[in-house]
This record gives structure tokens, sequence and C-alpha cells, in this order.
């Protein structure tokens, strides 16, 4: 049950894009893609914090956004190269809407891919594994497009080396 939601949010980008871009239903995408991300994505942002609170440790949360980012960079360079070709386009009236059509699309991915990466992060600040510092930087590098791969990539490696000094020290007895 915990990783429904995480394998139905990337089932439901596949699928979305796959049938949309079949069909010919591109005009329809928008109010459609709306709804969807309200009864779909929203709950997945929060359902991101709630499952530390059902025994997913910071380490799983870490891995799952890795994993979650890396996995759409092939959509978000799409994106890029598509925004790209347009700007070919010798009506810039319509360059101007399906780039900022683009934008949102992408920052609708963004923002639930991230919470669980922020989630991660915010449990290994209260256990005391991330300084401050590096939280917040972390939390804020999640908000922005490549830095929150870098990002999501560079917390599970530290949260992983931190669970990993922290089990040695366990086995050992406590002894540094």
């Amino acid at each position: 049950m915990k990783k429904l939601s995480t394998i139905l949010l990337l089932l439901f980008l596949c699928v979305f894009i796959a049938v949309f871009w079949n069909f010919g239903l591109m005009k329809d995408a928008f109010p459609l893609w709306s709804i969807l991300w309200l009864v779909i994505c929203l709950p997945n942002m929060v359902c991101a914090f709630l499952l530390p609170r059902l025994g997913v440790t910071p380490k799983k949360l870490l891995f799952l956004n890795m994993v979650i980012k890396l996995c759409n960079i092939p959509l978000f360079v799409g994106g890029i190269v598509g925004a790209f070709l347009l700007t070919q386009s010798p009506d810039m009236m319509i360059v101007v809407m399906l780039i900022s059509y683009f934008v949102l699309f992408d920052y609708s991915l963004l923002l639930p891919f991230s919470m669980y990466g922020i989630s991660g992060i915010w449990q290994n600040y209260q256990k005391g594994k991330f300084s401050a510092v590096e939280t917040a930087v972390n939390i804020i590098l999640h908000f922005f497009f490549c830095a929150d791969v870098f990002s999501s990539i560079y917390c599970y490696l530290r949260g992983r080396k931190v669970s990993q000094s922290n089990a040695s020290l366990i086995e050992g007895g406590g002894a540094a």
C-alpha cells in the first residue's frame, strides 16, 4: 500500500501523455490535466509527508525521490527540446503561449515529485543527520529544474552514508 501511490504517480504520467498524444486529444489536455492533477498528484504530495508515520525511513524516501527524478529526465528533456523546436516558428505569439504551457506542465510535475525528497530531507534533519543549512539549501534546490536532480542524488548518497556510519557505530558498541 505504501508503494501504491508512488507507482500510481509514475504510471499516471506515462499513460496520460501516451493516450493524449496517440488519440490527438491535445486540445482537451489542459482541463483534464488540471482535474487529474488534483485527484492524483495533490494527494500524492500529502502522502509523501504521511509515509514516515507509516514506518518508511528517510533513506527510502530519498531513494524514491532520486529514482523518480532520474526516470523523469527524458520527459523534461523532451519538454525542453519541444520548446526549442517551437522557437523556430515564425508566429511568436503561439510560441510564447506554448512555452508557458510547458513551464506550467513541468512545474506541475516537479512539485509532486519533489515532496518525497523534501519529506526525506526533513526527517533526516529532525533526526540530526542533516544540518540546518544543508536542509534549507536542499529543500530550496528541490524547487528548481536540474538542481533538484543533483540535490536528490546528493541527499540520497549523504543520507545513506550517515545511515551506514550510524550502523557501524551501533555494531561496534558505540566506540569511535
